[in-house]
């Protein structure tokens, strides 16, 4: 449904729906209420076209009424509409209930016993709509479910008083003398029965989430028992794994902790469900248990579970067939499980039960086109398509930010709007749209504004809710952030380019950052600087919204694209930092306290002062005189040619790893690093280092050893030190480790670096027994005395 349905009073409509009610009363009762109503309804239907006189002149007619049966929603309501109004007139209305006589002027928030109350009871939505009714003498805001006549309260404060809240602490109200309000009658409903969107104001706000119709973790927290990825919880590693390994999923014939549950065990089945029973009963008011995979790809492949996905056509079929009999067992709940990853694609032959919620996911998709349209996103559409015709009680999860750089120029705005009319027109009626979470992001506030604008009604025009938002939230410097938004979302399209949820800066590189565009954007914000400069209240909201074209400019600046976009200068043979590089990154990290920025990416895996400490590593090493710097290395274990750089020249080409393992680290799968580099003649040395990465999520681990050899033959090596640092168990975890050594001076021409590998993923790891990583980054040779 379109997100409302504006018409005039229908006359003739209420006195028929009117008539049975009258028909019920006694005679004389039933004439003179007849009449009464009658010549109100008159006097209302000829005044339609009139506007209404709410204040004039700061004084008003009018009261505000609630019925005296009405829930504390309902009278919060008539409070924050008396506040509000007050606060733009001057004017305060009183609140009366209708047990007092009626007076000819009122506002009726929510029913209320009132005689021309049953003209408009047939309109009032029953979900979580509601109808605004605008004539003489009385304005009707009232809506169904728990909150439908609040949210109707703060549509009218939007739309009549043009009130806005642009954030978690303020609500912006115009001053009015008059407000003259158009006669009308508006039926509003949601087309999403279910809109959450997962940043920070939201779920800090209370008062945020409901002007804008919104649900959040509250809502969550109430109707939901467990959520998402729950295996974990209800069948937990640590307390079954060591006697029930079978009840774990089997992987290249291993039976693994970090993976996901063997569906096929029925003795694991009976004990799941018996768990989950006993959170039911302390939580008995919960309506939505989810029991769905954990995150990650290590579905079951033992010979039963494969056979299952076999007859089913999709490894989603034995997860259906699991959760239909786990549902089974609670036919007054529902059970929800996820269509994510592995599970996305829908199976054959098999439907999801009366009370199965299917949680659909979209976190492989591209952001830069429209899910819609995309060519590349076919098979999402398909299996859309397919979950869509086995079921329509579909839980559909979107992914909206950069979730590996929160701080990433991420220029997705475009495609909001046409993503969720897509699955609006699709059917799906509970929309999650994930942001940062409880972590501040790049443009979350207004982020949070369209996404809740559309999830209500994604009919409408996104540009014009986005120009709404920057005039309010930005003053003077609205034009020039509007230019930054629409000249990087141009410069996106111009290109073939994907935008992708786990992507960094230099993937841009060659589209929507390029260092001229990079110029540019910094003059529209220097403009848009200037033109608040005088308000301290803009020019912070200004500077906050510069930081990730800071950000990308720093994180651009780690693999010296230019001059400009570097942290270095030459100076004859060395290198030297750019000063003005090293207030940039100080100026980002204060405004990352000033604006409370406690993360730089999803898990916390990188906070400010590592990202700082991380560049100011790379530029201390980088500044070293290198006597291995562009020398010959001979690598006397295999690199792996899916992430070899520049093979073994990556090891000494003067640019320094960072944290996007893609770039200038050298790969090791499974193996050994022993690299030897040849200095070209005898020299006098005293200090040895190497970079390496470690990234457990994506299978890469420190070396358990670093050994450093010296020698002047290449045949006898002398071993000037050795260091022995374990990894860290902890799965979401950034880090790069630099492994230096310092020794008494050594005569050598070759310097050769041993790194040993784990070669498999630990116990404790979602790999377990399968290859991993070392990455390693420049080899640093010094005479540091």
């Amino acid at each position: 449904m379109m997100d409302s349905e504006r018409r005039p009073i229908d006359f003739n409509y209420i006195i028929c729906s009117l008539f049975p009610y009258i028909c019920h009363q006694k005679s004389m009762k039933k004439l003179i209420s007849f009449l009464s109503i009658f010549s109100l309804l008159f006097l209302c239907n000829n005044c339609t076209d009139l506007p209404v006189k709410l204040v004039d002149a700061g004084k008003s007619n009018y009261q505000i009424v609630v019925s005296t049966e009405a829930d504390s929603i309902t009278r919060y309501a008539a409070q924050e509409l008396q506040f509000y109004l007050q606060e733009a007139t001057g004017c305060q209305l009183k609140i009366v209930t209708d047990a007092e006589p009626a007076i000819d002027y009122e506002i009726w928030i929510g029913r209320n016993s009132r005689e021309l109350m049953d003209a408009w009871k047939m309109d009032i939505p029953e979900g979580e709509g509601f109808l605004t009714a605008i004539s003489k003498p009385v304005v009707l805001i009232a809506g169904g479910g728990r909150k439908g006549t609040l949210y109707g309260v703060y549509d009218f404060l939007e739309k009549y008083l043009g009130c806005r809240m642009f954030n978690a602490n303020d609500v912006d109200v115009p001053h009015h003398e008059t407000v003259k309000l158009p006669a009308t009658q508006t039926v509003s409903n949601p087309v999403f029965q279910y809109r959450e969107t997962l940043f920070p104001i939201p779920i800090k706000s209370q008062k945020y989430a409901d002007w804008h119709k919104l649900h959040n973790r509250s809502d969550i927290r109430r109707e939901w028992g467990l959520f998402v990825h729950t295996y974990q919880t209800l069948i937990p590693a640590e307390t079954y794994f060591a006697q029930h390994p079978e009840w774990f999923s089997e992987i290249n014939g291993k039976r693994i902790k970090d993976g996901q549950l063997c569906l096929t065990n029925e003795e694991m089945r009976n004990e799941l469900i018996q768990n989950l029973a006993k959170l039911m009963d302390e939580k008995p008011d919960a309506i939505y248990w989810s029991v769905s995979d954990n995150d990650n790809y290590n579905h079951c492949d033992c010979e039963a579970c494969r056979k299952l996905d076999e007859q089913y056509g999709a490894a989603s079929g034995s997860l259906l067939w699991f959760v239909n009999q786990v549902a089974a067992a609670f036919p007054e709940k529902i059970i929800s499980t996820l269509g994510y990853q592995f599970s996305r694609k829908p199976p054959k032959n098999i439907k999801p039960a009366e009370n199965v919620n299917i949680m659909l996911c979209s976190i492989e998709c591209n952001r830069a086109l429209p899910l819609a349209e995309d060519p590349n996103e076919e098979g999402f559409r398909k299996d859309v398509e397919g979950w869509t015709a086995l079921t329509s009680n579909i839980f559909l999860w979107d992914y909206v930010v950069q979730f590996r750089n929160y701080f990433d120029p991420f220029p997705n705005l475009h495609v909001l709007q046409s993503n969720l009319k897509y699955f609006a027109d699709q059917g799906i009626e509970m929309m999650f749209e994930q942001g940062s979470n409880m972590d501040i992001s790049e443009f979350h506030e207004l982020r949070t504004y369209l996404i809740a604008k559309l999830m209500w009604d994604p009919y409408q025009d996104p540009d014009a809710i986005i120009d709404d938002f920057l005039k309010g939230y930005y003053g003077d410097a609205a034009p020039f952030i509007r230019q930054y938004i629409d000249k990087m979302k141009d410069a996106l399209l111009a290109t073939s380019k994907k935008l992708n949820i786990y992507g960094y800066p230099i993937d841009a590189v060659e589209s929507y950052l390029t260092p001229s565009l990079i110029k540019e954007y910094t003059k529209l914000f220097d403009q848009a600087e200037a033109a608040v400069s005088d308000n301290t209240r803009y020019a912070d909201r200004v500077a906050f919204a510069r930081m990730p074209l800071e950000f990308a400019i720093l994180d651009l600046s780690t693999f010296e694209i230019d001059n400009d976009l570097s942290f270095f200068k030459a100076d004859g043979n060395q290198k030297i930092a750019r000063q003005d590089m090293l207030d940039k990154l100080d100026l980002f990290c204060n405004n990352c306290e000033k604006f409370d920025v406690k993360a730089l990416a999803e898990w916390n895996v990188t906070p400010p002062a590592q990202f700082k400490e991380n560049i100011l590593n790379m530029i201390k090493k980088g500044a070293i005189k290198n006597l291995a710097s562009e020398k010959n290395v001979e690598l006397l274990t295999t690199c792996s040619p899916k992430y070899n750089s520049k093979g073994a020249a990556a090891l000494t080409d003067g640019l320094f790893g960072f944290l996007d393992y893609r770039y200038h680290w050298l790969g090791f799968e499974g193996e050994d690093m022993e690299a030897i580099v040849d200095l070209g003649e005898v020299k006098e040395i005293n200090y040895m280092s190497v970079n390496f990465l470690e990234v457990p999520l994506s299978w890469i681990f420190y070396p358990v050893r670093t050994t450093f050899y010296c020698s002047t033959d290449k045949i006898s090596w002398k071993k000037v030190g050795e260091l022995s640092n374990p990894s860290t168990e902890n799965l979401p975890h950034y880090a790069i480790r630099n492994d230096e050594v310092n020794f008494s001076p050594v005569a050598a021409r070759y310097v050769k670096v041993v790194a040993n590998s784990m070669k498999t993923c630990p116990e404790w790891h979602r790999g377990y027994g399968l290859p991993c990583w070392i990455f390693a980054d420049e080899i640093v040779v010094n005479d540091n005395r």
